[in-house]
């Protein structure tokens, strides 16, 4: 019953358009993130409660903290969100949250209160894959959006590159053979003695990238995957004879983020190059999300990158890129005003800890690569200035 009357409520909003709202829960890492969100985009209201404090002393998050935290903090939030938009749960037409992928006591948490609170106020319940919430958060901030494009997804857990063609139908391209870079940049930061990724950038903006050689990884290797443990592997081998003066711990962070910059736009170019030329793709938007895409030379370079060939570059706003319950929110929206991805029960849910998303490339020639590249560097030769 529940997923006709979801049904209804998607084909009722289609027949005469109405502002629908969802309610959206992010539970998958360590931050506990409800939002309302309209289907005209408008963030209604949002409560994000940080696990940062509780996990610095480990050097890390623990998992089952973590999902205890969020057990104890999504009441809360959810019953903040309510108040301040002021209809209250009457006003909220479905409930969508993560079901993967993540930490697994992190996802169960999550999975518990949606499916106990949809079903105390007989709302229905859409789960959603956070990459795909990332991924479809562009299109919240620009109405005008349109399918397909192509998304860089950066973040502290994820690296994706991926050919959206549609809401559900996903190419993946390529993904992190490693770790992620919001990870390296996180673990490059405790080495050089800053607090995250974000002051690891701010010092590396004062530094000169040249004087200490850290090499692009992978630049031989055919595809679109990536690599970041090398690089925190060469800084730490640098950092062991580092000078004790500020100036070089700046150098060696600004080497660090030119050789990561420079990997992620070398492969996504390539991706550029290949929905073109083998997918025959229209796409000629890229959109950037995920918690790394607040980096300024990153998307510097980006804007470079897709005014070379013609392309736009769409990136949320700062406060869309990082986990929120409003990209959930989003997500399940998106869904719900199709009448699609309604969970009918409920009680058969599983959280998914891995959880790919979409379908994968596989098997890229070298030479195609090797051509692609070549044709690349020729574009950026005689690209003209801004």
């Amino acid at each position: 019953w529940m997923l006709q009357r979801a049904l209804r409520r998607a084909l009722a909003f289609q027949a005469a358009p109405r502002s629908l709202c969802v309610l959206g829960i992010e539970s998958s890492f360590d931050d506990t993130s409800v939002a309302v969100v309209n289907s005209g985009g408008q963030v209604l209201a949002q409560e994000t409660h940080s696990q940062r404090d509780q996990h610095r002393e480990s050097g890390g998050t623990v998992p089952h903290v973590a999902g205890e935290l969020h057990a104890q903090r999504l009441p809360i939030a959810t019953a903040q969100v309510l108040e301040k938009i002021g209809g209250g749960v009457e006003s909220i037409d479905a409930i969508a949250f993560t079901l993967g992928p993540g930490l697994s006591p992190c996802l169960k948490a999550g999975l518990e209160f949606a499916r106990a609170f949809a079903a105390q106020h007989n709302k229905p319940l859409v789960p959603v894959h956070h990459m795909e919430a990332h991924a479809l958060t562009a299109r919240m901030a620009n109405a005008k959006l349109e399918f397909p494009f192509l998304v860089l997804l950066v973040s502290g857990g994820h690296c994706l590159l991926l050919h959206a063609t549609e809401l559900g139908q996903y190419v993946r391209l390529g993904s992190t053979r490693d770790d992620s870079p919001g990870e390296a940049f996180d673990k490059v930061a405790r080495l050089l003695g800053v607090d995250g990724g974000a002051a690891l950038a701010t010092l590396a903006d004062s530094g000169d990238p040249s004087r200490f050689p850290i090499s692009e990884p992978m630049t031989k290797v055919a595809g679109f995957d990536f690599s970041f443990a090398g690089l925190k592997t060469a800084v730490a081998r640098m950092h062991a004879s580092l000078p004790p003066d500020p100036a070089s711990r700046a150098d060696l962070a600004a080497a660090f983020q030119e050789a990561a910059v420079a990997h992620l736009l070398r492969r996504t170019e390539r991706a550029m190059t290949y929905c073109r030329k083998t997918l025959r793709s229209p796409a000629r938007t890229l959109v950037v999300s995920g918690g790394v895409a607040c980096n300024t030379t990153l998307r510097s370079r980006l804007h470079s990158l897709t005014h070379t060939h013609g392309w736009s570059l769409q990136c949320p706003p700062p406060s869309l890129c990082s986990d929120n319950g409003a990209m959930i929110a989003w997500a399940g929206l998106e869904y719900f005003r199709l009448g699609r991805n309604v969970c009918e029960h409920p009680s058969t849910l599983r959280f998914h800890p891995h959880w790919p998303l979409g379908t994968a490339v596989t098997g890229l020639p070298e030479q195609w690569v090797r051509e692609a590249d070549k044709a690349n560097r020729r574009s950026a030769k005689h690209a003209q200035p801004d």
